[in-house]
Formats: C-alpha cells, sequence, structure tokens
C-alpha cells in the first residue's frame, strides 16, 4: 500500500494506538491485563504503559495484626511515596508461587520502585527472579512479610531467605539502591549487619517491628543515611508473639558514627537515658517520638524535654501516645515549656496524647503558649482538647498568619460559631479537619461558608469534619471544598454521595431554602451526570468489542459510535445547562 493512502492509514493507526495508550492509563493494573484479551493491539498498548511505569505497590491479602500510624513511605529519592491506584496490585493470596511472579516482574522491566506488603514464604529462588528482571531499582520495600527474616512461623530454609539471598541482594543493588523498608519483617541483628554493610548509598532505612536485640550494626550507618525509622511498635492484641524481646533503641551505636548527619529520625516505644545523644544530630530536622515508654516509666521524662529543647535546628516535632501506662507522657505544661521557648524555628508541630485516665493538657493556656513561643507554624495538629477548652482557643490559632494546616482532635468544648469565626480569619489556612469535636449544623455553616467563598472566591479552602466517638458531630465524614478557579462547592455527607452545586444556581433559588436547593442540584446534576456516563461508556464498549482488523468496514462502524456518542453527549450538556 502506497501512495496518501498509505499515509492516511498510518496516521489514523498513530491515533488509534494513542486512544487506546489513554484509556489503558486510565485503569488498574488488573483491568489492563483483562484488556489484553481483547485484541493483539490492545495488548501493544498496554506493554507500552507498562514498560514505562517505575512504581509498583504488591499488597497481599492478609491479616494485619499491627497498625502503623502516621506512615509514611519512601520513594526513590526522598519524601513520601505518593501510591496511585494504577500503581497498586492486590493479590487474592498471601502467597506468590514462583512462576506468577516471575511473570509478573517481567511485564514491569524498568521498575526503580516496588514495594511488598503481607506477602510471605520468601527464599533465594524469589529473590533472584527479582534480581534478574528489575534491575533499575532505587527502592525496596518489604512490609509484613514472613520469610524475609528469620520467622518463628516458618523457620525452615525453604521458607526464609537465608544469607546467600542476602549476599545476592547486596552484591546487586549494593550501589544503587537508596530506600530500604523492612518493617515487621522479623529483621535479625546478623541480617541487619549485612544490609549495613552492604547498602552504602542508603539515603532512607526503615527496620521498625523487627526481631533486634542489640543492634549494634548501626554504627556502620552509611555516610548518605538522612532519614532512620526504628523501634517496636507496641500492640495490646499482639499475639503472634514475634516481637516479645524488649528492643532498646541503641542509642550510642547510631550516634557514634554516620548517624550524626541523620535529617530525620523517628522513635517508636522503648526509649532509654541515652536518649540524650541525639544532640549530637547537628543536622536533625525532624523528631517523631511514639509511645514512648521506658524513659516516662523510670520516672525520667524530664531528660526528654531537655534532650528535645537543646535541639533547636528542628523544624518538625511530633509526639504520639497511644498505649496506656502508669502515667501520661506529658503531665503538666510547665514541664512542655522547655520546648516551646527554645525550639523557635518550629514550623511542623504534632501533639496526639490519649490521656487515658488522666486529665489532657491541651487547654486555652497551652493553645496561647503555643501561639507565642511558634509564631512561625505552617502545620498545627493538636489533640485530644481538654474539657475545658473553649473557642479562645480558636481565636489564638487564628493569629498564626503562616498556618496552612490545622487538625484538632476532641475539641469538645468548642462551637460551631467558633470554627466559622477561626476560618474567616485565618486567611492563610487550606486544609482543616475537626474530629469529634463540636455539633454542626447544615444550614447555617452552609450559608457561613458560602458567604466566606463569595468574598474571596478565589482562595482554596478544605474542611472536613469526622466522628468517630458516638454523635458529638451530626455530620460525620462532611467534607466541604473551594477548588482555585472553580465556584463549585463539593459536600460529602457520610461518605456515601457527593454532592455538587455552584453559587451561581443557589443565587437564582430565591423561594427556596438553602438545603432544597442543595438537594434538588444535587438530584439533577447526578442524574444527568449518569446517563452521560452510561453512553459514554457503552460508544466505549462498542470500540472494545471492533476487530482487530485493518478492513474500511471496521472504520465505518468506529466512525459511526463516535459519532453517535458525540451528538448525545452534547444533547445531554444542552439538558443540563437548561435544568441547572
Amino acid at each position: 500500500m502506497t501512495g496518501p493512502f498509505s499515509l492516511w492509514f498510518s496516521s489514523n493507526r498513530i491515533r488509534i494506538f494513542n486512544a487506546k495508550f489513554r484509556i489503558v492509563s486510565n485503569l488498574s493494573i488488573l483491568d489492563r491485563e483483562r484488556f489484553r484479551l481483547v485484541s493483539k493491539q490492545w495488548s501493544q498498548s498496554i506493554d507500552h504503559l507498562a514498560r514505562a511505569q517505575q512504581n509498583l505497590s504488591l499488597i497481599g491479602h492478609c491479616e494485619r495484626d499491627v497498625e502503623f500510624p502516621f506512615d509514611a513511605e519512601s520513594t526513590v529519592d526522598s519524601g513520601t511515596l505518593r501510591i496511585r491506584n494504577d500503581d497498586i496490585l492486590q493479590w487474592r493470596y498471601p502467597y506468590i508461587r514462583y512462576q506468577c511472579f516471575s511473570l509478573l516482574l517481567k511485564r514491569f522491566p524498568n521498575l526503580q520502585s516496588i514495594r511488598f506488603e503481607s506477602i510471605s514464604f520468601w527464599n533465594d529462588h524469589l529473590i533472584e527472579e527479582l534480581i534478574n528482571c528489575c534491575k533499575q531499582l532505587r527502592s525496596l520495600a518489604f512490609v509484613h512479610c514472613n520469610g524475609i527474616g528469620r520467622s518463628r512461623l516458618f523457620e525452615e530454609k525453604f521458607t526464609n531467605l537465608t544469607l546467600i539471598g542476602w549476599n545476592r541482594l547486596v552484591t546487586a543493588y549494593g550501589n544503587q539502591l537508596h530506600t530500604l523498608i523492612l518493617r515487621d519483617c522479623d529483621l535479625t541483628d546478623q541480617q541487619l549487619s549485612i544490609v549495613l554493610d552492604g547498602f552504602r548509598n542508603l539515603s532512607h532505612l526503615d527496620i521498625v517491628n523487627n526481631r533486634l536485640k542489640h543492634g549494634d550494626a548501626l554504627k556502620n550507618l552509611p555516610r548518605s543515611i538522612k532519614i532512620l525509622k526504628i523501634g517496636s511498635i507496641i500492640q495490646q492484641n499482639r499475639s503472634d508473639g514475634n516481637h516479645d524481646v524488649k528492643f532498646m533503641i541503641p542509642f550510642r551505636s547510631i550516634c557514634s558514627g554516620n548517624g550524626r548527619g541523620i535529617e530525620e529520625l523517628t522513635l517508636y516505644s522503648f526509649v532509654n537515658k541515652e536518649f540524650v545523644l541525639i544532640t549530637s544530630m547537628i543536622n536533625l530536622k525532624k523528631l517523631i517520638l511514639s509511645d514512648l515508654m521506658e524513659i516516662i516509666l523510670d520516672n525520667r521524662s524530664q531528660i526528654l524535654y531537655q534532650t528535645v529543647a537543646a535541639l533547636q535546628r528542628i523544624k518538625c516535632l511530633e509526639i504520639y501516645q497511644h498505649i496506656p501506662i502508669d502515667r501520661p507522657m506529658i503531665s503538666d505544661v510547665k514541664h512542655f515549656d522547655t520546648i516551646l521557648k527554645n525550639c523557635e524555628n518550629l514550623t511542623e508541630f504534632v501533639l496526639n496524647l490519649d490521656p487515658f485516665d488522666f486529665e489532657s493538657i491541651i487547654n486555652d493556656q497551652f493553645v496561647q503558649q503555643l501561639v507565642n513561643d511558634c509564631p512561625n507554624l505552617s502545620r498545627l495538629q493538636l489533640g485530644p482538647g481538654s474539657a475545658l477548652t473553649t473557642n479562645s482557643s480558636f481565636e489564638s490559632i487564628s493569629s498564626l498568619n503562616k498556618l496552612t494546616q490545622l487538625k484538632l482532635i476532641e475539641f469538645v468544648g468548642t462551637s460551631q460559631a467558633g470554627i466559622i469565626n477561626l476560618v474567616s480569619e485565618s486567611r492563610s489556612l487550606r486544609r482543616v479537619e475537626f474530629d469529634d469535636c463540636c455539633q454542626i449544623e447544615l444550614d447555617s455553616f452552609s450559608r457561613s461558608m458560602l458567604d466566606l467563598h463569595r468574598a474571596n472566591p478565589e482562595r482554596f479552602l478544605s474542611i472536613n469534619f469526622t466522628s468517630h466517638k458516638g454523635n458529638r458531630s451530626k455530620l460525620s465524614g462532611y467534607h466541604l471544598s473551594y477548588p482555585e478557579r472553580n465556584p463549585k462547592i463539593l459536600i460529602n455527607l457520610d461518605g456515601c454521595c457527593r454532592r455538587d452545586f455552584s453559587i451561581e444556581y443557589l443565587r437564582s433559588q430565591t423561594n427556596q431554602t438553602i438545603g432544597k436547593a442543595i438537594l434538588n442540584a444535587c438530584n439533577l446534576s447526578s442524574f444527568c451526570e449518569l446517563f452521560r456516563k452510561l453512553f459514554i461508556r457503552s460508544s466505549l464498549s462498542l470500540f472494545l468489542l471492533l476487530p482487530s482488523s485493518s478492513s474500511s468496514s471496521v472504520f465505518i462502524k468506529l466512525l459511526k459510535s463516535i459519532i453517535a456518542s458525540i451528538f448525545i453527549y452534547s444533547i445531554l450538556s444542552i439538558i443540563t445547562k437548561m435544568i441547572v
């Protein structure tokens, strides 16, 4: 076939290939595999997309006994791993066979970041296949994977990764791996020594919840290390017995070598008086403390406060307590004065202390002192609040000129008027979350938010109301969102339906109440939008059922289906504009 017709034919084939590529790029990995059965052309488009994919997360079907709060998995460089839906592959079994594993990895030859979660029965053969298929890895993560370490449930060699497999990992990825996550994998001290001796370019290391006893190998941390997460997450309902060893974090080993250059440090549970050694980390900018038990039970909490206060360069401080102990982690506001007064460079502060049988220290006085000592905060999370906390706390928070993210937990003494005043006065706020706070009335709150949006339509603001304990809030899962350059308000009630209405429509409904106008607009627009999606999907299904042939009848059918879908879509758009 030569001449202008061949040029037209080749250009159309390119357009069809691009159209198919766009369609499959919006599908999940499992849906893409189903589309391979349609035709050879669809399979080629999916193969092209798989070769370009760089991130993959394989999640097995396994009951998790351990929950990891506020976790941030890492990517290739550093920072948090933002896993998209098209990067996740849900596996229906808690294990994967060698043949399936080999076929899966060969589909994605250019992966740079791979994460395995709740996949057990690892051995040297699977690791060898991983090395052969993924030669460009920069980030490797194993979370809750039995067999990576020395699992007590599977002590046989054929269900555990041996030292030979670890040495193969070091040989293949020792110079190129930047991120290594080995969380809840029964890692032993001997295996940790191999990891730290072999991977010398690591910038992110996560070894939380393992079978470490001493951790002396941490003195051999690589020079490039920037992020370290270590400790044991204690759960009361833990029944497998894998973490009965009381692992005390070896600060002396960490701070004796290259650990002094760490910029982000996360500590769990057992911390003793050696905690003062972290003052030698001159580059430390972010510190996360969770359920520190030993130092609190030994009545040495003052050491904790003085040590954190000595870190004057720290910019982010997060403190959590979720495990009940004999005494609270912070029992008095005066004990916390040393931290707030000395850490003037704080831009992010999180204090989430479950008081259990003790009175919470977070009250109006504490919030006012926090605002006075840390005026440069851009992110703030406090909770649970004391029963004496009032709207004056909101007035203090609204004076923070750089605050963009705010989350308050169980501020039960506040009211709806205080929330409205906080959102109105604080012009820099973009995202606000209220968990188990005061009651909210839909009509009055909607009117106030609409007035606020009319005054400044270019402002982006997202407000979330959630209720986990009882029915303190009438709107569980209430969500208001003001997108930039878009005069629409999105409301999500109880997490079951999404409400969409515009300010222009509300202005035209002068004879109805605000609530009725919202419901009418939601029902009409959602009805028309449903019909649009149905027609688009029907035309798309006709396109998928076409055979992979180059005959003229195929293009005629394709052209007819596209014209019909465009015609129907335009009619529905006109009807929607006339109704709304």
